[in-house]
């Protein structure tokens, strides 16, 4: 004869997760479907934090709302809806697990191959279905997940290690060196015309087009015009540093006093961006 289940088993086994453990898995999910993929990119575009002159406790308080702030986000959703309903509340809890596995898996399946948006769709939300009714179905994945939520602080470590963010996060003391001389009196004005391509400005005999941008023709007509002058790369984070300082644009470098210390900006304004 088979033993039975003691009460007390069966409803520690079937009692649902508790608030904090929704919580805590929801931080997990998030983590993986939200944040680790910011934390990806934003390491990959350092010149987000430089273009808005970000400071280290910027960058910081960022990480740390991208890493909580969805969790706390539908967390909250859950808690005014279980106010009105339990169950629905429940449900509705359901639906954020399956919605944040499918968008952890949607990422991966877009990269097999030429699989069409179609199938990579459809295979997330079978993903996100399936998770869902073996996290509901399942009290040892539940306490799975809350064991292990707070893996997401490592994602926050490793963005914070890449060498991109760690440049700007611990800036390096470099010595600032003067390129003019700031006895001179002859007043210099350095003006970058970002993403306006030459030919834009050019009629059909290839000079300035007088009639559409007349101020743009007397200027060419009383100055030094060197046309077939081009910036070293197309990208704004390369090509400015470059025209700044004189120096090529290398891989690894950002545009940031500390790579660039020698630039024509420094004698008169101490920033921390270098265009």
């Amino acid at each position: 004869m088979r033993a039975k289940k003691s009460p007390q088993v069966s409803a520690s086994e079937n009692r649902g997760p508790t608030a904090i453990e929704n919580l805590l898995h929801l931080l997990l999910l998030s983590g993986f479907a939200v944040a680790q993929p910011l934390f990806d990119l934003l390491s990959r575009e350092p010149g987000f934090f430089v273009a808005r002159r970000s400071q280290p406790l910027d960058i910081v308080v960022l990480a740390v709302i991208l890493m909580i702030a969805p969790s706390l986000i539908l967390g909250a959703i859950e808690t005014i809806i279980g106010l009105f309903s339990e169950p629905a509340r429940r449900h509705v809890h359901l639906v954020f697990v399956g919605l944040l596995i499918t968008l952890t898996a949607l990422p991966p399946l877009n990269r097999i191959g030429d699989l069409p948006d179609i199938f990579a769709l459809g295979g997330g939300l079978l993903a996100g279905l399936v998770g869902a009714i073996i996290y509901r179905r399942s009290s040892r994945v539940r306490s799975l997940g809350s064991l292990v939520s707070p893996v997401v602080v490592v994602f926050v470590i490793v963005f914070f290690l890449r060498p991109s963010i760690r440049t700007i996060l611990y800036p390096r003391q470099v010595e600032l060196r003067n390129v003019a001389d700031p006895t001179l009196a002859t007043p210099v004005v350095l003006v970058v015309f970002d993403g306006l391509p030459l030919v834009s400005l050019l009629d059909d005999s290839w000079q300035i087009d007088s009639a559409r941008y007349p101020n743009f023709a007397e200027l060419a007509s009383t100055s030094t015009w060197f046309r077939n002058v081009t910036t070293v790369s197309d990208a704004t984070m390369r090509a400015i540093p470059a025209i700044l300082s004189g120096q090529y644009p290398e891989k690894g470098l950002l545009p940031v006093v500390q790579d660039y210390p020698g630039n024509l900006l420094i004698p008169s304004i101490q920033i921390h961006c270098a265009y």
